[in-house]
């Protein structure tokens, strides 16, 4: 009989999944007094306590000039206001200039136009004058256009706010001390996760995931023809819908084996030795559209488990709700609604996130980092961009608190920042209490990163956010580290944290914590990282151990793969009445 037709309704699912999970995290978590799975429910939120990772003080002078506040071009955000002027200054081409933006083709930018009012007379311009609509959605449209037409795309009727689109990153960029690299397995790989997660036990029993659909939305999938009939199910048990641009799809597997990341493929392999004879989904989306779309092409076909080790921009207010109809909270919420599951990493964010109230201790609208100490410096390598995020406490559409963040080569102050996030908030629409600094930076070394209170309320929190940056940031909190859409709070979701196989006493020191910034308990349960993969070279650490996958990127498939046993038990509990 078709496993559609005992389909369980919504509340049946994520309760048994719940339950389930629990017991699972009290297993893997046993006898750990110091284990930090999540946030109490029965002690009170934490008080965000700084670290400090790196010896370094930096404060701006006390006479220290203001950079000159240019007015916005158009209604483009910051970082596409700097690409247009570089090469309207002639200091970059728009080739170059393009190629600095997350996604570009060529002379052209990919972009997210939010809008009020219909979209056809921007997308009738763009087709006009060049430029490449893909996605069109409610208020909401994904193109690619060329740098040259950026200002004048921006003034449309109808259109509030042009953003640069970032794509999702996977979860797996962990700050590990190591030693050295060792050559990667090779055959047929089993992870240490499906003993210490009691796998084995149910395989013996029969269950394998035989009959269960369950979906990997991923990044990219690199590798994972060569694993297929090994590590991987054989072709009969894999369908694909793979992205080449933004709405650009097929199901040739080929097309989601792009460039190096193989960030998919290693997700794949864990999921597979947890769960080794479910089916298959994979898909790689580009764009909050692409992603939603997926989201329902997976309910559609049924799927009862989705794993997601992926984050995106924050696009709310820290209360796991977006009022975006494409923001992945969203989409999570679609894919609990059609009776999937969804497994998701909690981040690698603890020593790359600062929160905490805004407080000034010399009175100079400068954020102060600690008590002493007005700037969080960074180190960066040359060549690889940092994305850094700010956030703060205001209505998320429509803010009046406005904050500006500010990057600068540290010991250079004289010299004027590298780049700057000056978004305007005065309380119109899409004016989001949020601002973002993209920088590819040419020089590594040291660089510091400053927030200013231009106007309005003083926020009651700040949370400061920064990706691929190593080992830590200056000043961090560790609590309230949980990424997107992991924040969200919805029955049939499961935020996962990580703790190394060989220690499961203790939470990985780069695993995301909760609460959320509304106080909501995160993340909702722990699971196995670093655990042997076939396709990943295993890391020697310092400490004698090795490491092969680390980060909640592993930990979530491990449980995605515990998952499917819900559906399973509870679709055989339905057969039997």
């Amino acid at each position: 009989m078709k496993l559609s037709a005992f389909r369980n309704p919504k509340p049946i699912v994520a309760l048994t999944l719940i339950a389930l999970s629990s017991l699972i995290a009290l297993a893997l978590l046993a006898g750990a007094p110091n284990a930090q799975a999540q946030q109490p429910l029965d002690t009170p939120t934490p008080t965000p306590t700084p670290k400090t990772a790196l010896d370094f003080t930096e404060n701006l002078p006390a006479d220290f000039p203001l950079p000159d506040r240019k007015p916005p071009l158009g209604n483009l955000d910051s970082m596409l206001s700097q690409i247009v002027e570089r090469v309207e200054q002639g200091i970059a081409t728009a080739n170059s200039a393009a190629a600095d933006a997350p996604i570009s083709r060529g002379e052209s930018v990919a972009v997210a136009f939010y809008m009020q009012s219909d979209s056809t007379s921007l997308t009738d311009f763009l087709s006009a004058n060049g430029g490449d609509p893909r996605n069109i959605g409610e208020r909401y449209v994904t193109a690619y256009v060329p740098v040259s037409l950026l200002v004048r795309a921006s003034e449309q009727p109808g259109v509030v706010r042009v953003r640069a689109i970032w794509p999702p990153q996977p979860a797996d960029d962990a700050p590990l001390s190591l030693d050295s690299k060792s050559a990667p397995s090779k055959g047929s790989v089993i992870s240490q996760g499906v003993a210490l997660h009691g796998a084995d036990a149910w395989h013996a029993a029969g269950y394998t995931g035989a009959g269960v659909k369950v979906g990997i939305i991923d990044t990219n999938f690199t590798g994972f023809s060569a694993l297929m009939g090994n590590d991987l199910p054989a072709s009969a048990k894999v369908i694909a819908r793979c992205y080449t641009g933004m709405g650009e799809f097929s199901s040739t597997l080929a097309n989601c084996q792009s460039g190096d990341d193989n960030h998919g493929t290693v997700v794949a392999e864990t999921l597979l030795d947890i769960a080794p004879d479910v089916t298959l989904y994979i898909s790689n989306p580009l764009d909050l559209i692409d992603l939603k779309t997926t989201v329902d092409w997976l309910v559609r076909e049924d799927v009862d488990v989705i794993n997601v080790s992926l984050g995106w921009d924050w696009d709310g207010p820290g209360n796991g709700t977006s009022p975006y109809t494409y923001s992945p909270l969203r989409s999570v919420d679609a894919a609990v609604s059609g009776g999937a599951v969804w497994t998701g990493a909690a981040g690698n964010d603890a020593r790359y996130t600062w929160f905490g109230a805004f407080t000034s201790h010399d009175s100079d609208e400068w954020l102060n980092f600690s008590p002493t100490d007005e700037g969080n410096t960074i180190s960066l390598e040359a060549g690889k961009p940092v994305k850094i995020q700010l956030r703060w406490d205001d209505s998320w559409d429509f803010a009046d608190t406005n904050m500006d963040l500010y990057l600068y080569k540290s010991g250079e102050i004289s010299a004027g920042p590298v780049a700057i996030s000056d978004d305007i908030q005065t309380g119109v629409l899409y004016d989001e209490p949020w601002e973002r600094i993209i920088y590819p930076p040419t020089v590594g070394g040291k660089y510091t990163i400053f927030v200013k209170h231009v106007s309005g309320a003083i926020p009651e929190w700040m949370q400061l956010k920064v990706k691929d940056n190593i080992p830590a940031i200056e000043h961090y909190t560790e609590n309230w580290s949980i990424a997107n859409p992991a924040e969200r709070s919805n029955p049939g979701m499961l935020a996962v944290g990580a703790s190394h196989y060989w220690d499961t006493n203790t939470i990985a020191s780069y695993s995301s914590r909760g609460p959320a910034p509304d106080g909501r308990t995160k993340p909702d349960i722990i699971g196995a990282a670093c655990a042997r993969v076939a396709d990943d070279e295993p890391i020697n650490l310092s400490n004698g151990q090795r490491c092969w996958f680390p980060g909640t990127s592993q930990s979530s498939p491990h449980v995605a793969g515990l998952a499917r046993w819900s559906r399973t038990l509870s679709l055989r509990t339905r057969r039997s009445r």
